[in-house]
């Protein structure tokens, strides 16, 4: 396990020195001699830019690789265009926010000694500062890992100003402003600066009134229309999605009903109230034979462990249903000698069968199935609906990163897979919520978890929206109207008529034996001593064995003669209703194991680099 901790922290680090621009590698092969800065700013606040750059290479190389952020200091983008140099071959792409410009030809080899004279024009436009307008530019920034000597620059501004401008130079965040020779003529600012080491730079700071820039087009904020939009379209398809092919369409009358309806077993009354089959559903209908004669159930021990010993007393009758017939079977004569069969033969075995009966379930009661409950389109519905929770997700997380100042780009992928993280957390949060309660097992530690990851993605991103100032009332409704989808996806659970009436009738018997009077259960216990125990399977698929079994205080009964506890002592129904109630939870787990798997990958055939990907880098 540590092993492996330490090589997944190991790749995470190389992944994240991938990631760090240039500035962090080694001493280039070359040093600069001359570096000649030439400036133009437009009243549109765009800046021409021309640098003739002298480089004395120290080993053979192609050429160099200049690195143009893309950004400004404080995230917004930048339009840069008209590159060219002069003279020589050359390509630019964008990679992690910067413009790069390779120049060179790969077919030879720089002279030790050349000029390079590149053009581009750098478009600030507005800057977003309400303050006043700036000149505020890196005229050779920090990301240059050689020494850099005979600076000079000239900048020429569109109108006349007043201020002082203030060049600073040295290690990013130095303040230092000693040394640099400067004039200023007009709207002309000129002069020298001797040397910078490895990773300095040299920064001109001039303030100016609010509006000199007076051609600059502002900036329009698109986000708010997009998120409005997104809201309005998810929201608008979704709620039509649900209410057209999700919603109920009958109303469930809930009758009084004594006995199961149509002879329902447990695992499909458990069915039929919450559309789901589970592990604990299966298990019930252990108890569900036992009280009527077909095993019986004996705890053992092995190895300090309980474990049980089940034994056929009697075959299903011809009329039960298949799926009953291909579990009881397969216990007995898969897993026993055909009439004994022992828990722990089953154990990551036995898991086949459950999900076989699983299967056989949903499939008698789908839609074309014997008696179809759910109304087709559900499916369909539930699957639409979470992929646009997921686009109104994606629309939040992609306008905030690209409003940060991120490519178009990066802020898809980006947000895409915010949208993915966002939407998987979601819809296991709603699953949870919708099957742990009232009716299903709690799972309160586990639903801490996905509530936890809902909450910071929430809270974070939240924080991130004031931080970049998107349209906050427009990002809290989309992420409201994704929420809202997310948990319509769960409910799309539309019945048939038949399937409105026998959720009507389940329902009812649900309701009769959660609150049933005790005169009630005098006379069915009368006319059927072992009505406790029959109908015991339900209330536990129900989850109302508590309230169940408070219904039959005062009343005598004999222990069961189907179950054998591996302590026998003084029967008292309250005590045996929880003692099994946990033990078919033991049972469940048991029998719905299956194999873990070892998630290493190439254990036998792994070898250096431990496999998908790598990366390297060198000088051009």
């Amino acid at each position: 396990m540590k092993k492996r901790l330490m090589t997944a922290l190991l790749i995470f680090a190389c992944a994240v020195l991938l990631l760090i621009p240039s500035e962090v590698s080694a001493q280039e092969a070359f040093n600069i001699s001359g570096f000649d800065v030439n400036i133009d700013i437009s009243a549109a606040n765009v800046l021409s830019v021309r640098e003739t750059i002298k480089v004395d290479y120290t080993e053979y190389r192609h050429g160099i690789i200049r690195y143009i952020p893309a950004r400004t200091y404080n995230g917004l983008r930048v339009k840069i265009g008209h590159v060219n140099v002069e003279g020589y071959k050359f390509q630019t792409e964008y990679e992690n926010g910067y413009l790069l410009i390779q120049i060179g030809d790969p077919d030879r080899y720089a002279d030790e000694h050349e000029v390079y004279v590149i053009t581009y024009t750098y478009d600030i436009g507005d800057d977003n500062w309400e303050e006043g307008d700036e000149v505020y530019f890196n005229l050779i920034g920090d990301q240059w890992d050689c020494s850099i000597d005979d600076i000079t620059f000239d900048i020429t501004l569109p109108y006349d100003f007043s201020a002082e401008p203030n060049f600073t130079h040295g290690a990013r965040g130095s303040k230092d402003n000693t040394g640099v020779k400067y004039k200023v003529n007009g709207r002309n600012i000129s002069g020298r600066f001797p040397h910078l080491d490895n990773n300095e730079a040299l920064t001109i700071a001039l303030t100016l009134p609010q509006g000199y820039f007076d051609q600059v087009k502002k900036r329009v904020d698109y986000s708010p229309y997009i998120l409005w939009g997104a809201f309005a379209a998810c929201s608008v398809i979704g709620v039509g999605l649900w209410l057209r092919l999700g919603k109920a369409e009958f109303t469930p009358v809930e009758t009084v009903e004594f006995y199961p309806p149509d002879g329902l077993t447990p695992a499909e009354a458990g069915y039929i109230v919450d559309g789901a089959v589970d592990s604990y559903d299966i298990t019930s209908l252990l108890i569900y034979w036992a009280s009527r004669g077909y095993m019986r159930i004996d705890e053992s021990k092995w190895k300090m462990r309980k474990t049980y010993i089940f034994t056929k007393l009697a075959d299903l009758p011809q009329d039960s249903k298949a799926f009953e017939r291909i579990m009881f079977y397969s216990i007995f004569n898969d897993y026993g000698n055909g009439t004994a069969a022992d828990s722990r033969r089953m154990v990551n075995k036995f898991y086949k069968t459950v999900n076989t009966v699983k299967a056989r379930i949903t499939s008698d009661y789908s839609e074309g199935g014997r008696n179809g409950i759910f109304a087709k389109g559900n499916l369909f519905c539930s699957i639409m609906l979470i992929v646009l929770g997921a686009l109104s997700f994606a629309a939040v997380f992609m306008t905030g990163i690209y409003g940060s100042g991120e490519f178009f780009g990066v802020s898809l992928g980006l947000g895409g897979l915010l949208s993915i993280f966002m939407s998987a957390a979601m819809l296991y949060s709603v699953y949870l919520v919708d099957n742990c309660f009232p009716l299903r097992k709690s799972a309160s530690w586990l639903l801490k978890i996905p509530f936890a990851m809902l909450f910071a993605a929430i809270v974070l991103f939240a924080a991130y929206a004031f931080s970049v100032k998107i349209a906050l009332p427009a990002y809290f409704c989309c992420l409201a109207g994704g929420i809202l989808l997310f948990i319509l996806s769960v409910n799309c659970k539309k019945r048939t008529y038949y399937g409105a009436q026998i959720y009507g009738r389940v329902r009812g018997f649900r309701n009769f034996l959660e609150a049933t009077e005790k005169d009630r259960i005098r006379l069915l216990c009368d006319e059927d001593p072992q009505y406790f125990y029959k109908i015991l399977p339900y209330a536990m698929v129900f989850r109302i064995t508590k309230k169940y079994v408070k219904a039959f205080e005062g009343l005598t009964m004999e222990p069961p003669d189907w179950y054998g506890p591996y302590d026998s002592g003084y029967f008292n129904a309250t005590s045996f209703v929880r003692d099994i109630d946990s033990n078919m939870h033991s049972i469940s787990n048991t029998l719905s194991s299956s194999p873990s798997s070892d998630s290493g990958g190439s254990s036998g055939g792994g070898s250096s680099g431990g496999g998908s990907g790598g990366g390297g880098g060198s000088s051009w």
